[in-house]
């Protein structure tokens, strides 16, 4: 073999080394890339936000929808109590009224006779009827009186001959006695006897006479009493009948309030018990919040309320109000004016608890594992760094701090916010 074809094998063969060397040199490189950029991300890791868990207090609240309504006290459906045309409605839609203002009138001429009575007539007869039951009074007491008096100072001109009747007689029966006694003595003749006998018979006779003439003044004074007693409550009773049908014929609102709706126009028939206007009054008004049973269980009697700007208190709870649907509801009483007119719907938050002194961290920083729902939060170590991941149990959150309960997280222990789910998917 020549010298120059030895040669051309020699460069031959080192022209295959090379490019099987670049050929090897090619396939590593990737493998070498990948190997660097895994090593850099577990150099650097995730991009973490931390925060320090605190000592505080947090509440739980539950939220609905309430509707202002006005308490059963604070409206009033007003309706006349007797029948008749309406002849004028004194208020309008809106108006505010004082309890006792006119609302409505009847006319008297449609509504029952009581009310048509001329009121100034009847009154003028039951003071003349009072006024003759006074009189009569006075001489039913001067009868009784006379008849009890036994002196003949206040006797009629009657009763005072039948008292001298009475006296001549008692005097004829002692002369007869007198007569009789002296007869049986022999001093008197019996012609004595009889001529007192007789006497006493005349005056006998006289007193039955003047008896006839004396009229029975106790009887007649009783008889003039009841006369009197009786024309005296039939003249009241009408007059108290004409004053309560005209009171009955207008009508006047019982509470403070406004005017919300008018049911009757002038000329209308309205009897008795049909709503003529209602009328609430403003300051009574509370809040009806619907809640799910679940919640409204949570609510109590005087837990704080909050509906936009306005503050309140849980009056009232019912459990449930409707047991088809299983809802409940709260009642609330505002502690000022209602923000808003009846019938708006205002958002509701209610506090039914605060726990006080509890470990609180972000509630960025609680995750809960998809697989087995426990919650976790990565806890940086203060001496190496590192997050370690840390099993708590959660309890109320609000205003975006979760309270936690764990031996591992203490007042000052920086937790992982954001990034917590890429520590915890890392760790996975």
């Amino acid at each position: 073999m020549s010298s120059a074809r030895r040669n051309l094998m020699i460069l031959a063969a080192v022209a295959i080394l090379a490019a099987g060397a670049l050929l090897v040199r090619a396939h590593r490189a990737p493998a070498r890339a990948s190997a660097g950029a895994v090593a850099q991300f577990a150099a650097t890791g995730p991009r973490v936000e931390t925060a320090m868990a605190r000592i505080g207090s947090v509440a739980r609240f539950v939220r609905g929808e309430g509707r202002i309504a006005a308490a059963p006290d604070g409206i009033s459906q007003l309706s006349f109590a007797v029948a008749g045309r309406i002849a004028a409605v004194e208020v309008h839609v809106g108006q505010h009224v004082r309890a006792g203002d006119a609302v409505a009138r009847l006319d008297l001429s449609t509504v029952s006779a009581a009310a048509k009575g001329d009121l100034a007539a009847l009154a003028t007869q039951a003071q003349a009827a009072r006024e003759r039951l006074a009189v009569a009074t006075v001489e039913l007491e001067r009868a009784q009186r006379l008849a009890r008096s036994t002196s003949g100072a206040e006797l009629s001109s009657e009763a005072a001959q039948v008292r001298q009747d009475q006296a001549r007689i008692a005097g004829d029966q002692a002369a007869l006695r007198r007569a009789r006694t002296l007869y049986r003595g022999g001093v008197d003749a019996l012609k004595d006897v009889e001529a007192a006998r007789q006497q006493l018979a005349l005056d006998r006779a006289a007193l039955a006479a003047d008896r006839a003439k004396l009229p029975d003044a106790l009887l007649q004074a009783k008889q003039r009493y009841a006369q009197a007693v009786s024309d005296a409550a039939a003249a009241s009773a009408a007059l108290s009948a004409a004053r309560r049908g005209a009171s009955n014929a207008t009508l006047r609102a019982p509470i403070d309030g406004v005017v919300t709706a008018l049911d009757k126009n002038p000329g209308e028939w309205a009897d008795p018990g049909a709503v003529v206007a209602t009328v609430v009054n403003p300051a009574t008004a509370e809040l009806r919040v619907a809640l799910p049973e679940d919640e409204a269980a949570l609510v109590q009697t005087g837990d704080p309320a909050q509906a936009g700007s306005a503050c309140g208190r849980v009056v009232r709870v019912v459990h449930p109000l409707d047991p088809t649907t299983q809802m409940g509801q709260a009642i609330v009483t505002f502690s000022s004016d209602p923000p808003r007119a009846l019938g708006a719907v205002l958002p509701v938050e209610i506090r039914t608890g605060v726990h006080r002194g509890v470990t609180l961290v972000p509630q960025t920083a609680v995750v809960q594992d998809p697989a087995s729902g426990a919650y976790t939060v990565f806890a940086r170590s203060g001496r190496t760094g590192r997050f370690a991941p840390v099993a708590v149990r959660v309890g109320w959150a609000h205003g975006g701090w979760q309270e936690v309960r764990a031996a591992a997280i203490r007042p000052g222990t920086s937790v992982a916010t954001y990034g917590s789910y890429e520590l915890l998917a890392a760790g996975s």
